[in-house]
């Protein structure tokens, strides 16, 4: 009897505790959803969920963002990455032209560039003057939930060079 009392009160507590979820996340648009990234390029919006963000301090401070398209596909990645110069995340405009800061949209597995701004990550070196300015606009330290913007200018594969527009991300970061 002392059991079956204990099992029922362990019962009660559980769904007592549990709250209906009220969220109604399915009507935010995808440009204000936690883990979703999009941009404007040659007149085309791009975007998706973001699958990884993380942050690390170990050689100097990087937060890193890899997403993958809407519908799920994953033949194609974008990847964000932003230095920063202290040991914590923090608010204000970084530019790909800085070592550890980058933007790309990739193909995968071969990793070709569809559009990037960089000097680390993709395979080809950047054309004179592309830089891509990413804004953190917000960083919650409570929540680990970042949220920015991102244009400017960016090369493709064929040398070529594109305007970037539109940008937005927000994701919840791993501390790691």
């Amino acid at each position: 009897m002392k059991n079956l009392l204990y099992v029922a009160l362990l019962t009660l507590i559980a769904f007592s505790a549990c709250k209906k979820n009220e969220s109604k996340e399915d009507d935010i648009p995808l440009d204000e959803t936690i883990g979703t990234w999009q941009f404007t390029a040659d007149g085309r919006t791009f975007s998706g969920k973001i699958v990884t963000a993380a942050f690390l301090n170990l050689i100097g401070a990087r937060m890193t963002l890899y997403g993958i398209f809407e519908n799920g596909t994953t033949d194609s990645t974008f990847n964000l990455s932003v230095a920063f110069p202290g040991s914590k995340i923090e608010t204000g405009t970084y530019k790909t032209e800085e070592t550890g800061t980058d933007f790309a949209l990739m193909t995968l597995p071969e990793g070709t560039v569809i559009y990037a701004a960089n000097f680390s990550s993709a395979p080809l070196p950047p054309l004179d003057g592309q830089v891509v300015n990413i804004s953190i606009d917000t960083y919650d330290s409570t929540t680990n939930t970042v949220n920015g913007t991102f244009s400017g200018e960016a090369y493709t594969i064929d040398e070529g060079v594109v305007q970037i527009t539109n940008g937005k991300f927000k994701a919840k970061v791993t501390q790691l």
